[in-house]
């Protein structure tokens, strides 16, 4: 039988990154959209690009080494669960100055963010293809 080779690591930070990272800039781009003023030179992405990045590092170094089924799921379900609705709050939480200035965290999250009709759909997108990439290489490195 011949002996299958793992994935390449910078497939798999390709991949991963591009599962996140493309909802992520999708969401921005119908985020800002929906305003009147459109900041050309806005950076509210520096923060959870370097986020996502230690989450994929973190991922290609926990995945080898997982044998626990809820900790795997806690890392394949919950973190992009929480990164993403993170970079959407940050997203968010950088342009509220367009609604007024009287926006609490909570008030961003709730009614910037989550009340929105492409959270849901863009969030779920995000977090199986995310899912998707890490089981594909939780399974090449478990072989």
């Amino acid at each position: 039988m011949s002996k299958k080779k793992p994935i390449s690591k910078i497939i798999y930070v390709f991949a991963a990154l591009l599962s996140i990272w493309a909802t992520i800039l999708i969401f921005q781009r119908l985020f800002l959209n929906d305003m009147d003023y459109y900041n050309p030179y806005n950076n509210e992405l520096v923060f959870p690009l370097f986020i996502c990045l230690f989450y994929i590092s973190l991922c290609m170094w926990l995945i080898p080494k997982m044998k626990n089924k809820i900790f795997r799921n806690f890392i394949f379900i919950v973190s992009p669960l929480l990164l993403i609705s993170y970079a959407f709050f940050d997203i968010a939480d950088s342009n509220k100055i367009e609604f007024g200035t009287t926006w609490t965290a909570s008030d961003v999250f709730i009614e910037l963010v989550y009340s929105k009709t492409y959270f849901i759909p863009l969030l779920l997108i995000g977090m199986s293809l995310n899912f998707i990439v890490n089981l594909w290489y939780y399974n090449s490195k478990a072989k």
